[in-house]
């Protein structure tokens, strides 16, 4: 059973999960758990801002100059703007009921007022530019574009706010995550695509008090998207935390941490998974640290594993025989000790040009094309004082 606050003087609040993890108890923000959301929160409330301070006088004589196709684009992308916002501003509530972080509640409590600001603002804007406003507002739930573009993103909300009392926690942590992420998505992607629209008009001279409350609704917008972009990398940043380990045991013992907060976290079940199955396989991993100078990620052996599998797979080495595959792989394996490194490689090492010559300290040709030829020649017999090489 919930309740309006935790009355538990036991409860050490600097240790509380960011969702599921019991009623908030006493408002104090003298200490954090996670200080960086608290610093948001002092940066948005500096951002207060009204759009009275924004005069639209010459934007209302603007759009009568505009064309009927430019009117068109201008009033359908407000209406865009106007759903979105008015889907935000009552939709972050709906994050709050399973909070269990009180720097998570603080700022979302103002992000929500600053909707609220953004949804107002749509409407100065609106009152302002247009004769009838109404005109406006009762045509934007009737435009089927607008709508489709909206519910792809909202769709995730309503099943949060859907979910039934005796629903697993499993599976609203699921529907909570899933909606954190549509949610970066509106932020870091719709608005931004519609801010784009409103500036395009500011710069052809149209249109330009409209554009600065816009880029007042962008400051705010941009500082959301940071804030649930922190939420989202929470994930990333404890779990790549587990590979930076100096040895195996202290490997082991971030990797048991991982896994005791994944479980207490609202993490949908595949990404739950995954760091369980990571778990059960500690002994694997910390293999790697016999070998301390070898690379902790397969991307580099992955490149040439990908490679060998294509010229395989072209000379369809599973109709053919083993000696086939063979030669086909030592041909590749020629050519790439003798293939010139990229300009990048290059550049760092200029006194080389192939990993060849950087094995053997000596090219016969500057040639990449004539080295090759003349080292696969029976180690270049047939004339002159060649030296001897090796390959990798």
């Amino acid at each position: 059973m919930k309740s309006i606050i935790n009355l538990n003087t036991d409860l050490d609040f600097t240790k509380a999960p960011l969702f599921f993890g019991g009623d908030l108890s006493l408002q104090r923000y003298d200490k954090f758990r996670y200080e960086k959301i608290f610093n948001m929160f002092k940066q948005h409330i500096s951002y207060f801002w009204r759009p009275e301070e924004i005069n639209l006088s010459k934007d209302k004589s603007d759009f009568q100059s505009l064309t009927e196709h430019e009117k068109f684009i201008f009033t359908k992308n407000l209406g865009y703007q106007i759903l979105l916002d008015s889907v935000q501003s009552r939709g972050i509530s709906n994050l709050l009921e399973d909070c269990s972080n009180q720097e998570v509640e603080l700022f979302a409590k103002t992000w929500e007022f600053f909707e609220t600001i953004h949804s107002y603002s749509y409407t100065y804007i609106i009152k302002n530019i247009y004769s009838n406003p109404s005109e406006v507002f009762d045509t934007i739930l009737k435009d089927e574009e607008i709508v489709k573009r909206t519910t792809s993103v909202t769709h995730y909300y309503d099943e949060l706010i859907n979910s039934l009392s005796d629903e697993s926690e499993h599976d609203k942590k699921k529907k909570l995550y899933l909606t954190l992420v549509s949610i970066n998505i509106l932020e870091g992607i719709r608005f931004y695509v519609s801010f784009a629209c409103s500036y395009c008009f500011a710069q052809n001279k149209k249109m330009e008090g409209n554009a600065k409350i816009i880029s007042l609704i962008n400051r705010d917008e941009n500082l959301h998207m940071g804030f649930t972009s922190f939420l989202l990398k929470t994930l990333k940043d404890k779990l790549w935390n587990v590979y930076h380990a100096c040895d195996a045991s202290k490997f082991m013992e971030r990797l048991s941490n991982l896994q005791a907060w994944a479980v207490s976290q609202a993490l949908p079940e595949p990404i739950l998974t995954k760091i369980l199955n990571l778990s059960a396989k500690t002994s694997q991993f910390t293999t790697a640290y016999s070998f301390p100078t070898a690379h902790r990620t397969s991307n580099m052996l992955d490149r040439l594993m990908n490679y060998q599998d294509h010229i395989l797979v072209s000379m369809k080495y599973f109709h053919g025989s083993q000696d086939s595959a063979n030669l086909a792989l030592r041909s590749m394996a020629i050519l790439w000790n003798f293939h010139p490194f990229g300009r990048r490689s290059q550049k760092n090492s200029t006194d080389t040009v192939s990993p060849f010559e950087k094995l053997n300290g000596f090219s016969y040709h500057p040639n990449w094309l004539r080295n090759f030829l003349i080292s696969s020649s029976i180690n270049g017999r047939g004339g002159g004082n060649f030296r001897k090489h090796t390959m990798r």
